[in-house]
């Protein structure tokens, strides 16, 4: 439910101490209440809503497609957005309404600056440069979780001590590789318990490096295309746009001596 959109329905320039943005029932009694009708109750809150839904052809709890107010109007914005305008302004320095006094369920009443109330189209422009950060922050934590667990379910079938010690296997390889008598004494442990020769071992921990090089050159390369996308987004359409899907190269056939 969107309170000060079931709000609305009650009445109209509600005076209201605090931006509402979880729209929950306990933050709307937990919300200070300067106007001087009854504060409704959750109930009724419940009632207006159902009656907004079927004014306004809403089939469920969200807005949906076709409601004219957008959506960074009402879900705690402006608040953020005049403290960004007037970062040395009292605590007290304005109210936030919720009613139909502009064509926004949120307005602004009791401007207590020097300063000139910013207008409705100034406000709409910094609304949207917050959401549109919201929305880029959200965007890029899914690009990075995307991409950490493409990687993680390439090497699930691993034990944690067994990757623990792959840096050290790649270092004896490769010391293996100049000189066949090196010490390595991990990898001829580990060839001696699985019964197979050394240069066999030796071999494949420096394939498994180089398939592993060429998987996570890929899914970086893919994630840092993302990201260039990221920064090129100029609008919250632009960055929902972004559709973040990470494949995993083929690497049959990849060897450290054809990488």
């Amino acid at each position: 439910m969107d309170v000060c959109l079931a709000l609305s329905t009650l009445g109209s320039d509600w005076n209201i101490g605090s931006p509402i943005v979880e729209h929950t029932q306990a933050e709307w009694e937990a919300l200070l209440w300067f106007d001087t009708r009854v504060k409704p109750s959750w109930g009724d809150l419940l009632a207006a809503w159902e009656i907004y839904k079927t004014q306004n052809g809403i089939v469920d709890d969200s807005l949906g497609e076709g409601v004219a107010i957008p959506e960074h109007a009402y879900h705690g914005y402006m608040d953020t957005a005049l403290r960004e305008m007037f970062p040395t302004a009292p605590a007290d320095a304005w109210r936030l309404s919720c009613g139909s006094e502009t064509s926004w369920v949120v307005a602004i009443t009791d401007w207590k600056l020097s300063e000139a109330k910013p207008t409705q189209e100034q406000l709409n422009a910094a609304c949207q440069a917050i959401a549109l950060k919201i929305k880029i922050n959200e965007k890029r934590e899914e690009i990075l979780k995307k991409s950490d667990d493409t990687l993680a379910v390439v090497v699930s079938n691993y034990s944690e001590n067994e990757k623990l010690s792959w840096a050290k296997q790649e270092k004896e390889a490769l010391e293996l590789l100049v000189d066949p008598n090196a010490p390595a004494r991990l990898l001829r442990r580990i060839a001696t318990d699985r019964g197979i020769s050394l240069v066999d071992l030796r071999d494949k921990v420096l394939n498994n490096v180089a398939q592993s090089e060429v998987i996570t050159g890929s899914v970086f390369g893919q994630q840092q295309a993302f990201e260039d996308l990221l920064k090129l987004a100029q609008t919250i359409e632009d960055v929902e746009g972004i559709v973040v899907s990470y494949t995993i190269p083929d690497v049959t056939g990849v060897t450290y001596e054809n990488v």
